[in-house]
Parts: structure tokens; C-alpha cells; sequence
């Protein structure tokens, strides 16, 4: 049967043929507490298909406690914090303080709690063109 345990654990398999032999087999299911996790590294700001910037993929991601964006001077272009994974608040559209930002590589760092209770970090970097 299919499991999805949420600590890594043994499972034994007993077996019992029709003469009366008997053997058993073990094997150890692993969990992986890193979530999966993928964001572009590129986005158009405004364009249809690709005008904002979120994290595209969070499986195992409970909660993005904040997302933050950052330009080459370490000024904070945008802040999301507290909410779960697909909301819209976490989307970035490439503006500050309500104007499109120029193109350039943008520094993001996220901090996420997963299943189970691990908190998480990441950072990349994101590339704006036009």
C-alpha cells in the first residue's frame, strides 16, 4: 500500500508460502525535509505570462514567513510576510513605491516554516528585463 510517513521509518514486509516457508523484508522509508522549492530566476515585469515574480513551486512549505527582495544596494524593493504559499501578497510585480523598477538582478530571501515544524532559508538572485 502506498505511505507517506512524516518521520523517516522502517517498514517490514512478512511473507508466508503456501508449504509454510516464511521470510520477511525490511526497507526504510526517508523523509526529505527540504522542501521543493522553485522560483524563476527571470521575470517581465507587466508581460502576460511572466509579470510577476512568486515562488512557482512549494511543495512541503507549510508558511512563507517573509519573502524579501532586494536591488544591488541592499535597499528593500518589497517585503511578503506571514501568508501560505500561492497568495497573491506574496507576488512581487517589479514596482517600488508604485513605479517599474529598471532592469537589473535583484537578491530575494525567503524564510518559510515546512510540514512538520523545520523552518527554512533560501536566496537567489532574479534577473528584471522588459
Amino acid at each position: 500500500p502506498p505511505v507517506s510517513p512524516l518521520i523517516n521509518t522502517y517498514y517490514t514486509l512478512y511473507a508466508t508460502s503456501e508449504y509454510g516457508c516464511q521470510d520477511s523484508s525490511q526497507v526504510l522509508i526517508k523523509v526529505n525535509r527540504n522542501p521543493d522549492i522553485k522560483v524563476a530566476n527571470v521575470f517581465a515585469p507587466g508581460s502576460e505570462t511572466n509579470g510577476l515574480f512568486y515562488i512557482q513551486q512549494t511543495r512541503g512549505i507549510e508558511r512563507v514567513l517573509s519573502m524579501s527582495i532586494f536591488d544591488k544596494w541592499a535597499s528593500r524593493m518589497f517585503l511578503s510576510e506571514n501568508v501560505f504559499p500561492g497568495d497573491p501578497a506574496a507576488a512581487w510585480d517589479g514596482t517600488y513605491k508604485g513605479k517599474p523598477v529598471d532592469p537589473a538582478v535583484f537578491v530575494y530571501y525567503l524564510e518559510a516554516t515546512c510540514i512538520g515544524g523545520i523552518d527554512y532559508f533560501d536566496k537567489g538572485n532574479i534577473t528584471v528585463i522588459k
